[in-house]
């Protein structure tokens, strides 16, 4: 099979997957609803965020706000719990995404940091279909404000949430007045995607053509990148798997990880190595790269990565 061949054999699936969605939208969104365009071991919330001390949840508000009936049918769906809330999620189709911990920790991020230092974090607590969130701090700026989500669970998995008595834009954050979360972790939409071999692709066009927040199509790990030469893999719910620094050498062929003292499940100075690295773009930049070593036991091959940020 050619490459265009295989090119247009992914831009089919991924166009069957946006149809999906657009129609699972179709049933609760008003015109005006959509979201502009949203990867083991055990850890904490305090691993992830930084923090010293575990969150201690937002105290729940439910809302008594009067609903329009469109709002009504966007809230249809099924009741979010602290069962099924915790995970990372995607909103549509933006570079944004949230995390909720199972410990009641909160953040968001767009830039490839939402494990450390992201834009905002905090606790939420829920009650009923209403979603508490306090933000303690983080770049936004907007520390000390409390957010109002009424939320449930679609038949396909999305997450339908409508902000209530605040401006969710007052927290650094373009948001629309609804939005639809995509699930990432646990193992989301982004199952549905494939690996295309990538024998025909070109290396990435440099460091920050890697740098980044990529989903682990093989092992479903979020793999964050950063720009300060650190990175963290994320699984399960939203469990803290390795951390430690990154680097691509200069003709960006090979990836090297290499695992910190702080590591929850590796060894310090265990490295993870991907060669012939490549990537291509197919609406969304994938990287793979062949498997050079894995001195950990973290079940991930790296042969296909879908960029989610920036």
């Amino acid at each position: 099979m050619t490459d265009s061949e295989l090119r247009d054999a992914r831009v089919a699936v991924e166009d069957r997957i946006e149809g999906g969605r657009q129609r699972d939208r179709r049933r609760g969104l008003v015109a005006a609803a959509a979201a502009a365009a949203v990867v083991a071991g055990i850890a904490t919330w305090q691993g992830l965020s930084g923090d010293d001390a575990s969150p201690s949840p937002a105290p729940p508000g439910p809302s008594t706000a009067v609903l329009s009936d469109q709002e009504q049918e966007f809230l249809t769906g099924d009741a979010v719990t602290t069962e099924n809330l915790p995970g990372v999620w995607r909103l549509d189709n933006s570079h944004w995404l949230f995390m909720f911990t199972s410990d009641g920790g909160f953040s968001y991020d767009e830039t490839g940091r939402l494990s450390a230092h992201p834009r905002a974090y905090g606790t939420y607590a829920v009650d009923g279909d209403t979603i508490s969130v306090h933000i303690d701090g983080g770049s936004a700026g907007c520390a000390g404000k409390t957010i109002s989500l009424r939320a449930v669970l679609t038949a396909k998995a999305p997450l339908h949430v409508l902000p209530v008595g605040t401006d969710p834009s007052s927290c650094g954050a373009p948001f629309a007045t609804q939005w639809v979360l995509e699930p990432v972790l646990p193992v989301g939409y982004f199952s549905h995607y494939r690996n295309v071999p990538g024998v025909n692709w070109d290396p990435p066009a440099g460091y920050d053509a890697v740098r980044g927040t990529w989903y682990d199509l093989t092992g479903g790990y979020l793999v964050e990148l950063r720009e300060d030469g650190t990175y963290s893999t994320i699984t399960g719910t939203t469990q803290l798997s390795d951390r430690g620094t990154w680097s691509v050498d200069p003709s960006v062929t090979r990836l090297t990880l290499v695992s910190g003292a702080d590591s929850p499940t590796c060894r310090e100075g265990d490295l993870f190595v991907l060669d012939n690295l490549r990537a291509k773009d197919f609406g969304r930049l994938n990287l793979q790269g062949d498997l050079g070593r894995n001195d950990c036991d973290v079940a991930w091959k790296g042969a296909g990565w879908v960029h989610l940020a920036p």
